[in-house]
This record gives C-alpha cells, structure tokens and sequence, in this order.
C-alpha cells in the first residue's frame, strides 16, 4: 500500500455488528463514504467488494507512517444474533446463532485522535443448533455479508492509549442493503499492540427490510434482535 501504511481501524468493533441473525444469497459491491484526517488527500469513495468479503479501502496521503498505528481484525473474533421463537403450544425458546467470520482493518492516530474503521461480517457463516434453521435464515437475505464501517467524526469522543472505556458507540451497519446507524453499548480497551473490544445492541429486522419467519399457527419469530461482538485485533505496523 502507498507510503507502506496497511490501512483501516477496527477502534470498537467492528461488529457485531456485525454480525446478525441472518445470511444471504447474491452480493453486490457497497460504496461507503469515507471520512479521513483532514491533512489526507483521498477519492471520495471506496468499494467494499462482497465478492469474496475483502475489504478494498482507498488510501489517506500525507499521513506520517509514525503517527498512525495499523489494526487488522484477527481470529478468535466474534459476532452473534439471539431472537426469541414463539410457539402456539408450546414455550418459547431463545434462538443464538454465531459468527467467527469477521473481516477488516482500520488506523489510529493518537496525536489527533483520529480514527477509521471498516469490516465485514459472513452472515451465511452464522450457526445456531439447527442445521435446517440455518438454512432458513440463509434464505432471509439479498446479500450475505454484513458492512460496518465507524470513523472518528462520527464518534464524538477522544480515545486513550491503554485506557478501558464504557462507550456508546455509533456504527454504521449496512444488512439486505440497507444502511442504518445502529447504538452499541460497547467495552473498548485501546492498546498499542492490540485492541480487545465488545458490545451489544438491539435492532429491528424489519428495519432491514427482512419478514420475521412464521409458520400458521406452529411458530412466530420476534422482530426484537440482540446483537453482540466481540473483536481482537493487532498492530500490523
């Protein structure tokens, strides 16, 4: 990459986002607008290619390779859905499906504060106990991955070098094509080597343009859905 930065920061997630109670079939690319440190030079866009969920980032100029520190998400990530099933004749059951499928990369600078996230999540990765509901999700959606993209304007609030931070995070999570801000309520610990973050929130399916499955007089499922990640990535300087 120019200037020999690897690009991109995952300063609190990345995901859960990421991550949702769903998958796909058809992917498309995702133009995601980017905002950058104000003494970079950068095109006005950048593509996520979805085609085989690497993320594909234009790159800041002007940025001092010894003021940035680079992130790249690792393994051991993870990012989950839980939704409640309703049965006619029957209790309801808490259905968990889970990710370790998580992608992306993003910068820090801690003389400014700055910062740029982007990642994907494989929704078609997501598994839960039953191979046959599984399926069924995989068929909820247009598009199999997941976009989450979080840059430090849209933050609001400085973070520190080997402080543990409560925040309220705002990420931009983009599922079935559809973009939205989605509030995490995130535990982000920064730190020169790494970074360990979680979170969790709550969204809507049919704010995504996806129909709770349900089957006459067997089963509903709520539209109420709990995201959660939690995310592990490493200085690639």
């Amino acid at each position: 990459m120019k200037n020999g930065i690897l690009f991109i920061i995952l300063v609190s997630v990345s995901v859960a986002v990421l991550s949702i109670y769903f998958s796909v079939f058809g992917v498309r690319p995702i133009e995601v607008k980017i905002n950058y440190p104000e003494d970079s030079v950068i095109d006005e866009t950048s593509s996520v290619d979805t085609t085989n969920s690497t993320v594909i980032v234009s790159e800041p100029k002007n940025v001092e390779v010894s003021d940035v520190f680079n992130y790249e998400i690792v393994n051991g990530s993870s990012a989950s859905y839980s939704v409640n099933k309703n049965f006619l004749d029957s209790d309801s059951i808490l259905v968990v499906g889970t990710t370790n499928d998580i992608k992306g990369t993003g910068w820090y600078n801690p003389k400014t504060g700055e910062f740029y996230l982007n990642s994907n999540v494989d929704l078609s990765s997501l598994k839960t106990d039953s191979s046959a509901r599984d399926l069924i999700v995989k068929n909820l959606f247009k598009e199999k991955i997941a976009n989450i993209f979080l840059n430090s304007e849209d933050f609001g609030k400085e973070l520190i070098f080997g402080k543990n931070e409560n925040l309220n995070i705002y990420l931009d999570l983009n599922i079935n094509g559809v973009e939205k801000k989605v509030l995490f309520l995130s535990n982000v610990d920064l730190g020169e080597e790494k970074i360990v973050a979680d979170g969790v929130a709550n969204i809507k399916m049919s704010d995504f343009g996806i129909n709770p499955p349900s089957t006459l007089n067997v089963f509903t499922v709520e539209d109420d859905v709990e995201l959660k990640y939690q995310i592990f990535a490493d200085v690639v300087n």
